[in-house]
């Protein structure tokens, strides 16, 4: 599977981790891996477990067979459970469009948001970005055209300057951060 749904122990605290496993591409939602994650959340609810994401996932595929499977309904039940569940969040790949809201927006009260220096965070994938963005401009070469939208627009410190992740961390320190934030939530 894409997605790793895992207990363990972080600075000696309790904790569920959610790890989606893809490559540079990213970890395509389907019906099948969303609703693992929500039967993996209500668990973490109903014990007060924390929730750790590590995010590489591009959101759901636009094609007519997905729009009728269930993915968005498990996506809706998905928010619903963890609304009030104290999370955190690193994007160590790709956090796009609906990859993003669900698993790292400040919009779903995660309480910390991190992101590598190397990650991607955009409401769309490249191309199609570079086409909403740029809405009328002329191109040459797709590749260039995406590349141009990817480079304004999907790196970690426009994120941050908008204030969609917390901070921009290093890949060997997260562990620290990690442990800094559930400490946070220590009763």
């Amino acid at each position: 599977s894409d997605v790793a749904c895992v207990l363990g122990r972080i600075g000696g605290i309790s904790v569920g981790a959610v790890v989606f496993k893809g490559d540079d591409k990213g970890v395509e939602l389907t019906q099948e891996n969303v609703g693992k994650i929500n039967d993996f959340c209500y668990f973490l609810d109903d014990h007060d477990l924390p929730l750790i994401n590590f995010v590489n996932a591009k959101g759901i595929s636009t094609d007519i067979k997905v729009a009728h499977s269930g993915v968005l309904g498990d996506v809706a039940n998905l928010i619903f459970n963890v609304r009030n569940m104290r999370k955190i969040s690193v994007v160590y790949g790709k956090a796009v469009g609906l990859a993003y809201s669900v698993f790292a927006a400040k919009e779903m009260n995660y309480d910390y948001t991190f992101a590598f220096c190397n990650a991607k965070i955009s409401l769309f994938d490249t191309i199609e970005g570079a086409y909403v963005e740029f809405e009328g401009v002329k191109y040459d070469n797709e590749a260039a055209f995406a590349a141009k939208y990817a480079d304004e627009n999907q790196d970690p410190i426009n994120a941050a300057k908008g204030g969609y992740i917390d901070n921009i961390i290093e890949p060997q320190f997260v562990r620290q951060y990690l442990i800094a934030s559930l400490q946070t939530f220590v009763r």
